[in-house]
């Protein structure tokens, strides 16, 4: 991989002017910038020496020499790349600039150039390898799922690092490199060096992601090298299946189900704790009857008492009729024997 500098950021600019002036005077020429982490959003001359951390390398074009590339010109001076078995179609329409990418429209829905080329079945889009959005040959183009087409976004401006997956903790003091797996976070580990981090995040989307990882160091990493880490990966300890939103915790239906008024004692001699017996009572019982086929003393009314008696069990809880009589009883052996 080559040394990254300041001529090969994608953040630089060459003044003409500029270019006058150091080319009259014999001073060094160097390109502006307005990302330096120093002064964000000023444009200034780039300072010599190593890159900054801002620094994001210019994609890759195609190479012309050979014939096998052409160009299709686009509105605003830009041209975009396209396979010469391609070009005969494609020069047909005349095509504009779009969010990086080469758009046409016809019958008042955009076509884009790179979709039109690869025909991507439903569910699936079209990535472009070197992040070049211009560059629609048929080697930098392949239909992914949208998962994986975010996995090759660029980093965003002002990111701590200019490697992926690679952030800088000022708690730890320490370069923290993780991924995301599943729509989670995963944490790879924390590291002294910014490049031992970079290098740490290449093994781990190796071992996830396999050829559709995105590296740091590409050159390290081979084709041939990255199948066989992800096969050993996958045979030593297979993936689980994703989590669906309904299946993580904090996201299942909790529902109520009716629990019998149950004492302790009946739920010693049942071998079940009070609050895991359940009633056996449907809801449509008429009052006063012997609710369905039960255990012997175990029957109950409408109203829930138990009918009968068992060994270790209550009797049958009073009724207002017996409560009554009881205390009219009560109140004449008071009366006979006040008056003896």
């Amino acid at each position: 991989m080559a040394k990254p500098t300041c001529h090969t950021c994608v953040f630089v600019y060459w003044d003409k002017a500029l270019w006058l002036r150091s080319l009259g005077l014999g001073m060094p020429l160097r390109p502006l910038c307005a990302n330096h982490p120093d002064s964000p959003g000023r444009e200034r001359e780039t300072p010599s020496g190593r890159a900054c951390r801002n620094y994001r390398p210019k994609p890759k074009t195609p190479d012309l020499s050979d014939g096998t590339v052409k160009r299709i010109p686009i509105t605003g001076g830009l041209y975009a790349y396209v396979d010469a078995a391609d070009y005969p179609e494609i020069s047909r329409w005349r095509w504009h600039m779009e969010s990086g990418y080469a758009m046409r429209i016809e019958n008042g829905k955009k076509i884009f150039m790179h979709r039109q080329l690869m025909n991507p079945p439903k569910g699936k889009v079209v990535d472009h390898i070197s992040g070049n959005r211009l560059d629609n040959t048929r080697a930098n183009l392949h239909n992914v799922t949208p998962a994986e087409n975010n996995r090759n976004h660029p980093k965003h401006q002002g990111s701590s690092s200019r490697y992926f997956g690679v952030y800088f903790r000022t708690k730890r003091n320490k370069w923290e490199a993780a991924l995301c797996l599943n729509g989670r976070r995963k944490f790879v580990g924390h590291y002294n060096s910014e490049v031992e981090a970079a290098r740490a995040y290449d093994r781990a989307a190796v071992i996830y992601f396999g050829d559709g990882a995105r590296l740091n160091f590409p050159d390290e990493w081979p084709p041939a090298k990255r199948r066989r880490l992800h096969a050993y990966a996958r045979r030593s300890s297979p993936p689980r299946a994703p989590r669906t939103r309904r299946s993580q915790p904090g996201n299942r239906r909790t529902t109520r189900t009716r629990r019998a008024n149950v004492t302790p004692a009946k739920a010693r001699i049942q071998g079940s704790s009070p609050r895991r017996a359940r009633s056996s009572q449907p809801k449509t019982a008429k009052r006063g009857l012997t609710i369905g086929v039960q255990p012997p003393g175990t029957q109950r009314t409408a109203e829930g008492h138990r009918i009968g008696t068992q060994e270790g069990k209550r009797k049958n809880p009073p009724t207002a009729t017996k409560k009554a009589e009881r205390n009219t009883h009560s109140r004449k052996k008071r009366k006979a024997h006040n008056s003896s």
